[in-house]
């Protein structure tokens, strides 16, 4: 064989293995403990771009950080990037466990943004009694968890956020176009919007989803605010489905449906699709219109159970069950578990910027039990998936 040829094999083998070593490794992130399906993990891959190692500085000089600790990893896009959020994620949700921090005064929520860094949330209403003392005795915990996983110089970014728009402080409040997570009314009852939606035979129908028990089981409009209530219309159900609670409300030509759901902690993120099932103990997150942000981790399901709302009694064939983290256990009054109000609201895995919808929330039982419709029987009662 000669010189040319040798180089011609070399060059098809290098070719060949480039091609193959994304495959693996997509198949191996496949495996990890997400609970998502294949094709949503490449989702959120492809739209994972390269970290920026100089982020944190541009972050330190925004109003809501209160402080910054620790480098960001140069990752390239796509794979890489993805998997050094998968451990930034582990250790994330092996810090929300840590019973030091969740009985910290101020810590209301951590995660791991797919940017390449985690975050401490501190509610807006605490920040000018956080000390430097109480930032670094966070900052140690995070470390603690950050080594078991190898890492010594962890990204970390401790942010001020606000709570969710509350209909209840903020009556005349109301957006243009709907958003899962946002408040809603009819003319007796209120609740939270769950997420933008399409027909599966008929993409280009859409519309939004959130419980039925928040209409009273009735075809009754929809209002974005009780104040003018006129011209604040989001739409009059089309199709509902009592078994499994849940209802659709089409768009109409000024609320039109948008990929998007509020965290409730002050970020929009867009919706990549659903997920078919969720991993026991997985971390999952809701927002709610009056209880705002809150995680918990998934424990099961639960099958036609009993709930009851002031005009009747009803039963929902399956639901999901969460055991949501109050984090601040020795406070009179509980933070961060779903009140009335917020049923309806999305139920979601947060991925940085992007989230993967589990269902639309149920209600809870006021002590940190929440309950969820999945988004698998919203899709088989009334034909409907995810809007991406």
């Amino acid at each position: 064989m000669n010189k040319n040829m040798i180089k011609l094999s070399l060059l098809i083998c290098f070719v060949f293995l480039g091609m193959l070593i994304p495959v693996y490794g997509t198949e191996d992130i496949r495996k990890s403990d997400t609970g998502l399906e294949y094709e949503e993990v490449l989702k959120i891959i492809d739209n994972n771009t390269a970290t920026n190692p100089d982020l944190l500085n541009e972050l330190s000089k925004q109003d809501n950080i209160l402080a910054v600790y620790g480098t960001i990893p140069k990752k390239s896009s796509g794979v890489e990037s993805y998997e050094w959020w998968l451990t930034l994620d582990s250790v994330a949700k092996s810090i929300s466990k840590d019973e030091e921090l969740l009985n910290s005064q101020y810590f209301s929520g951590i995660g791991a943004y797919t940017a390449g860094y985690l975050f401490i949330q501190i509610l807006e209403e605490n920040k000018d009694f956080v000390k430097t003392e109480d930032l670094e005795a966070m900052k140690k915990i995070v470390e603690k968890h950050a080594e078991m996983y190898g890492i010594q110089d962890v990204p970390l970014v401790i942010k001020v956020v606000k709570p969710a728009i509350s209909f209840a402080a903020n009556p005349n409040s109301y957006v243009k176009n709907p958003l899962g997570g946002l408040h809603i009314e009819t003319n007796t009852s209120g609740g939270t919007l769950g997420y933008a939606v399409k027909f599966q035979n008929n993409f280009s129908k859409k519309g939004m989803v959130t419980v039925a028990h928040v209409l009273h089981f009735t075809s009754r409009p929809v209002y974005q605010s009780t104040s003018g209530i006129g011209s604040h219309l989001l739409g009059t159900p089309t199709s509902m489905n009592n078994s499994y609670d849940c209802v659709f409300i089409p768009e109409t030509n000024t609320r039109k449906a948008q990929p998007y759901i509020c965290d409730g902690a002050g970020n929009d993120l867009k919706v990549v699709g659903s997920a078919g099932s969720v991993s026991h103990n997985m971390l999952v997150e809701k927002s709610g219109s009056y209880s705002g942000f809150s995680q918990g981790y998934y424990i099961g399901t639960l099958y036609r159970q009993n709930f009851s709302i002031p005009s009747s009694n009803y039963t929902v064939e399956t639901v999901g069950i969460l055991e949501e983290k109050n984090y601040n256990p020795n406070l009179t009054v509980q933070k961060n578990v779903s009140i009335k109000g917020d049923s309806g609201g999305p139920v979601f895995s947060k991925f940085g910027s992007n989230a993967v919808m589990f269902g639309i929330l149920e209600g809870g039982d006021g002590n940190g039990t929440a309950y969820f419709v999945y988004c698998n029987d919203i899709r088989d009662s009334l034909g409907v998936v995810p809007l991406t």
